[in-house]
């Protein structure tokens, strides 16, 4: 157990109190981005705190944004299908408006994303 404890601190410059703080980051891409961070701007131990709060409340609020996305997409609901050769968007009747207006929204994003997947297929 010592020699677990001692190397996995060893790599880094940071020392112990550092540490503990940025492994309360989950996530370890994230967590090895704090780490860095803390290392290139010589963190001090509140300076680490801080930015583990920081990065902590970024990813509470990135979740709760994702929440809310999802329970948008719950309401809005259709479904695109192909009957003879053609696209037919099924929806309620109250929706038709707002798909139809994002549809014309989008619609120079759709064509440019159409243009790309032709080049792709056309060079396979």
């Amino acid at each position: 157990m010592w020699l677990y404890s001692n190397v996995e601190f060893e790599r880094s410059s940071l020392g112990t109190k550092k540490m503990k703080l940025i492994k309360e980051i989950t996530d370890p891409v994230l967590r090895e981005k704090v780490e860095q961070k803390a290392l290139e701007d010589n963190l001090s131990v509140d300076g680490v705190k801080d930015l583990v709060e920081k990065t902590l409340s970024s990813v509470e609020k990135k979740v709760e944004k994702e929440k809310e996305t999802k329970a948008i997409l719950k309401q809005i609901d259709f479904n695109i299908e192909n009957v003879e050769g053609k696209y037919i968007i099924q929806c309620g009747k109250n929706q038709k408006e707002y798909i139809t207006e994002a549809i014309i929204h989008f619609e120079n994003q759709i064509k440019l994303y159409a243009q790309k997947l032709m080049e792709m297929d056309s060079k396979i």
